[in-house]
């Protein structure tokens, strides 16, 4: 947990995606407009999208095969289909108002995309290149995560105490679990199955048990976790905390702080090399 190098990567770095076979990552640069391919090993950036004017890309995921990545531009309310090998958009699909944020189909065939000023999730079906669906929900989503088993994608709201859980396959609202105001963050454990929630709130973690609907145990973190990792080799969680300027190493068995470096204002989000 030392801080190996610093990039200078331009204006409002957001979103991050990491290739770990090519190890690349790949970052939406907001305010420039443009998606970022940094070598991790020599600590460069070895190639550069420049997409529409005021597109304002806000997060970024790859395919699990590592050829394509989706762009989540949020103030054209449109996704960037992108080759990831040279780095040039293929196509550009509208979605619903204030897409905030993207998530994987783990088969790869579909990514789900968050907006949160239409309160809704856009399905983009990648191998015909259109939008499949769109699932109306209650609030505004924030942030989701899949579960172990890949069927249902549990998605949190900054304006609502529910995390909605929607079928992957019925692409429709299966379940809702209390989780308490202010959820900010969310990643699933792929080896134990639970959710861990961050919220903005008292500076707490909160562990979710999908199948019983219901809490199982809180930690605190001391900050705002707006973004989690998890390391399942280390069997580690990372957690940015935006209002302290950390980035937090948790051992997911005793729940304690095992390290913490200091990060610049505005912390967004986290790769994770190991991560899964």
């Amino acid at each position: 947990m030392q801080v190996a190098d610093v990039i200078a990567a331009g204006q409002g770095p957001m979103g991050l995606a990491l290739n770990q076979f090519r190890s690349l990552v790949y970052a939406a640069i907001a305010r420039d407009d443009a998606i970022l391919a940094i070598d991790v090993f020599k600590r460069q950036i070895v190639n550069r999208l420049k997409l529409n004017f005021r597109d304002n890309p806000v997060d970024v995921v790859l395919t699990p095969d590592g050829r394509r990545l989706v762009s989540v531009n949020h103030d054209s309310n449109t996704v960037s289909l992108i080759d990831a090998f040279s780095l040039t958009e293929e196509k550009r699909i509208r979605v619903g108002e204030g897409p905030a944020a993207a998530v994987m189909d783990p088969s790869g065939r579909r990514v789900f995309i968050l907006n949160t000023r239409s309160r809704s999730i856009s399905v983009v079906d990648l191998s015909q290149n259109t939008l499949a669906v769109t699932i109306g929900v209650e609030a505004s989503p924030l942030r989701g995560t899949f579960n172990r088993e890949g069927n249902l994608l549990f998605v949190i709201s900054g304006d609502s105490p529910y995390l909605t859980a929607v079928d992957r396959s019925r692409l429709a609202v299966a379940q809702k679990i209390f989780v308490g105001s202010g959820a900010v963050s969310i990643k699933a454990d792929n080896q134990t199955g639970l959710l861990y929630v961050g919220r903005k709130n008292g500076g707490e973690i909160a562990v979710i048990e999908p199948s019983s609907s219901m809490f199982v145990d809180t930690f605190q973190v001391g900050g705002r976790a707006v973004f989690l990792a998890i390391d399942e080799q280390e069997r580690s969680l990372f957690a940015a905390l935006s209002d302290r300027n950390i980035l937090q190493k948790i051992n997911l068995v005793s729940k304690k702080v095992v390290a913490e470096i200091d990060v610049e204002k505005g912390a967004y989000a986290i790769v994770v090399m190991g991560e899964r």
